[in-house]
């Protein structure tokens, strides 16, 4: 039984978002779920949610942020009783525990957010699920995306992979081949930081070093598009292997 508060319809959307997205900040909630009212308000919501054991805050310094310093300040999680709630006529299986918060990929995790939102703009019909929800029966011996994209029946329809920074080629040739061989992921998205992580991926694809200015060929089930001209434009971008465009 909750003390002192009396759950809202967008309290739930909150908790169930906090849990989809294993974290969110400040900016994000605001923006998602308080989007005409003042930061002091938002701010006495979130306060009673905390007191009422069922989001944690945890503050938070300075990140990247789309190659740029961020003040972040605070990020949000659900807490295990916010789970409890969750669960109480969940059509789904919620986990137990809370996500734990790797430090080290913090700005990755928060662009994973917006990118997940910007999907499902451009795939309006589709869901999308962040891979750390991915049951891990479904994912035994093979990779874990960043994301995934699921299909009509369900099924994931597209592996989402957010490359920031570059691997070294060695990597790259190892997650292509889990992908190539995989039959769980018919599909794959590459979102990427810059057109250079993108040519290095194309080329270990295509088997020979590609000019990131030119065109090249078609890259089969792995499609490529730029981070900043998803979050900008998911309505209208353009998502395609080189050839055809990506249908989810």
């Amino acid at each position: 039984m909750l003390i002192g508060i009396k759950l809202t319809a967008r309290d739930l959307r909150l908790l169930d978002d906090l849990y989809r997205n294993t974290l969110l900040s400040m900016d994000q909630i605001r923006h998602i779920h308080f989007p005409a009212l003042a930061r002091p308000t938002v701010q006495n919501r979130l306060g009673k949610l905390k007191r009422a054991g069922l989001i944690a805050p945890r503050r938070i310094g300075t990140v990247l942020y789309q190659n740029r310093p961020k003040i972040i300040g605070v990020v949000y999680q659900v807490t295990r009783r916010g789970l409890g709630i969750l669960q109480e006529g969940a059509l789904e299986s919620i986990r137990d525990e809370p996500m734990r918060i790797n430090t080290a990929a913090l700005s990755h995790d928060l662009l994973l957010t917006d990118v997940l939102r910007a999907l499902a703009i451009r795939f309006s019909d589709r869901k999308a699920m962040h891979g750390r929800l991915i049951p891990m029966t479904n994912v035994c011996n093979m990779r874990v995306p960043d994301a995934v994209i699921l299909g009509e029946n369900g099924s994931p329809a597209v592996a989402i992979e957010l490359e920031l920074t570059a691997k070294s080629d060695r990597r790259y040739r190892e997650i292509i081949s889990q992908y190539r061989i995989s039959p769980v992921y018919p599909k794959v998205l590459y979102i990427v930081g810059r057109d250079e992580i993108a040519a290095k991926i194309k080329s270990k694809i295509i088997g020979h070093k590609i000019d990131p200015t030119r065109l090249c060929p078609s890259t089969g089930k792995f499609y490529f598009v730029r981070l900043d001209a998803l979050l900008s434009q998911p309505g209208t971008v353009q998502i395609t292997n080189g050839n055809i465009e990506l249908v989810a």
